[in-house]
C-alpha cells in the first residue's frame, strides 16, 4: 500500500542507514502527508541535515517542536544550529529545556557549560559545573571552569576550594596552580601563597621564564607581608644567552 505510512517509516530508516537519502526522503514525504507528527518532521529534519540542507532541516525541527514542545531531538538539533550561528543565548535557552527533561545528560551539560561561559553568565557556569562534576568526576576542566566563574563572582573562598579540586585531580596542573596562586594573593593568605608558589617553582623545566619570574615575585611579596617560607628561596631565572 503506497499510503502505508508505517511501512514508509520503516523503509525510510533502512534507506537512511544505507545512505540512500533521496529515497528515504521520498518515503518521509508520504509519512508526513498521511500521518504528520513531531517524530516524522524530526526524522525528515535529520535527513535534510545529512544532505547539507540546513535551512530545511531547521524548519522541520521547528515544526516538530511546535507539535511536541518536549521533543528532545528537535531541541538538541535546534540548539546546535543556533550555536553554529553564534546565537549562544538561543542555544542555551534550548538546552535549558533539554535539561529540564533530562537533567543528567552529560553532552547537554558540557555544551551548556561552554555556552554560559561564552555568555559570561557566571552564576549559571557555577550551577552547570556543579551539576556536571559528579557525572564526570575525573575531568579537570569542569571544576576549573567553576573556579574561574567564582573568581568573577568574588566568591574567593569557594573559588579556592574549586582550585584545590582541580589540583586533587591533577597535582601539577599549571593553570590550576597559577589560578590558586592568584586567589591566595587576593585573599592575603601569605603562607598558603608561598607554599603554592613553591609547588609551581618545583615544576622547573615545564615553566616559561615569564611564568617563573611572576611566581618568584609573588613569593617575594608574600614574604614581605609576613609569610613564612616553606623551603629555601628559589634561584633567579637564568639570563638569556647572547648569540
Amino acid at each position: 500500500d503506497p499510503q502505508d505510512w508505517q511501512a514508509r517509516r520503516e523503509r525510510a530508516a533502512i534507506r537512511t542507514n544505507l545512505g540512500q537519502l533521496d529515497e528515504a526522503l521520498a518515503d518521509l514525504e508520504v509519512w508526513i502527508d498521511v500521518h504528520p507528527s513531531a517524530q516524522a518532521y524530526a526524522y525528515r529534519g535529520f535527513v535534510e541535515a545529512r544532505r547539507g540542507r540546513r535551512e530545511r532541516a531547521e524548519a522541520d525541527f521547528e515544526r516538530a517542536l511546535a507539535l511536541d514542545p518536549k521533543h528532545l531531538t528537535a531541541l538538541r538539533n535546534l540548539a546546535e544550529f543556533a550555536e553554529a550561528k553564534r546565537d549562544y543565548r538561543r542555544a542555551s535557552a534550548l538546552l535549558a529545556r533539554v535539561l529540564e527533561l533530562s537533567p543528567k545528560d552529560v553532552w547537554t551539560l558540557k555544551t551548556q557549560l561552554t555556552l554560559v561561559a561564552r555568555l559570561q553568565e557566571h552564576r549559571r557556569v557555577v550551577e552547570t559545573a556543579l551539576a556536571l562534576e559528579p557525572l564526570v568526576p575525573a575531568e579537570v576542566g569542569v571544576p576549573l571552569q567553576r573556579c574561574l566563574a567564582l573568581i568573577q563572582l568574588n566568591q574567593l573562598g569557594d573559588a579556592e576550594g574549586a582550585a584545590q579540586r582541580v589540583l586533587k585531580l591533577s597535582p601539577d596542573h599549571l593553570r590550576g596552580l597559577m589560578t590558586l596562586c592568584k586567589i591566595q594573593l587576593k585573599r592575603e593568605r601569605w603562607d598558603a601563597l608561598i607554599a603554592t608558589c613553591e609547588r609551581i617553582l618545583a615544576l622547573d623545566k615545564s615553566l616559561a621564564k615569564s611564568t617563573r619570574d611572576e611566581v618568584i615575585r609573588a613569593r617575594a611579596f608574600a614574604l614581605q607581608k609576613g609569610g613564612s617560607p616553606a623551603s629555601t628561596p628559589p634561584p633567579p631565572s637564568p639570563a638569556p644567552e647572547n648569540d
